[in-house]
């Protein structure tokens, strides 16, 4: 059984708790279906919202990959999410917004001893080689591109590390899965 007999209804529904101030309205999104407005039981900042919605358009791009977010990702380092294809990888989204210098300070900084592979995903080339540049640190694990790209060639040799060697994501194969009905 349906919660709300139409779309309608429920937006109708969204806006009476939005209007008694049980929900805030914190955004707009047009993701590919119906564009409507994005609501949260508590008032958070937009650029939040811009953020969350971003890095899952990119996670999107993998719908193969086993993916954590949240409270699920790695306790330590914290990313913003963590993506597993053939090995795992730690996802970092920048819409953009966020200063170079305190991308450098806070992000790059806990990445300064981690060995595995960090996708840094930027807005455009722009802001991707302004990460690039303050990257020398965190050598060792990172590769950047941007969502146009990834968006482009999910597969492609789109990946540029350091030192500007470009190397693609492996898919992972297809796991059969084992027929319980036989």
């Amino acid at each position: 059984m349906d919660l709300f007999p139409s779309l309608d209804a429920l937006g109708h529904c969204l806006k009476n708790m939005a209007n008694r101030g049980k929900l805030h309205r914190v955004g707009f999104s047009e993701t590919g279906g119906r564009p409507g407005y994005v609501y949260s039981t508590r008032v958070i900042k937009a650029d939040w919202v811009e953020h969350e919605l971003g890095l899952g358009r990119f996670l999107s791009l993998y719908p193969e990959a086993e993916i954590l977010t949240g409270f699920d990702v790695d306790e330590k380092l914290r990313p913003d999410a963590e993506m597993k294809l053939k090995k795992k990888l730690f996802v970092e989204y920048f819409t953009g917004k966020e200063r170079l210098d305190y991308v450098f300070r806070k992000t790059f900084a806990k990445y300064r001893e981690y060995e595995g592979p960090v996708l840094f995903v930027a807005p455009d080339k722009r802001y991707m080689n302004g990460l690039v540049r303050r990257a020398e640190r965190i050598a060792q694990c990172a590769h950047f591109g941007t969502i146009l790209e990834a968006k482009k060639a999910p597969y492609g040799k789109i990946w540029t590390d350091f030192w500007g060697n470009l190397s693609p994501l492996e898919k992972p194969s297809v796991i059969e899965t084992p027929n319980v009905c036989k």
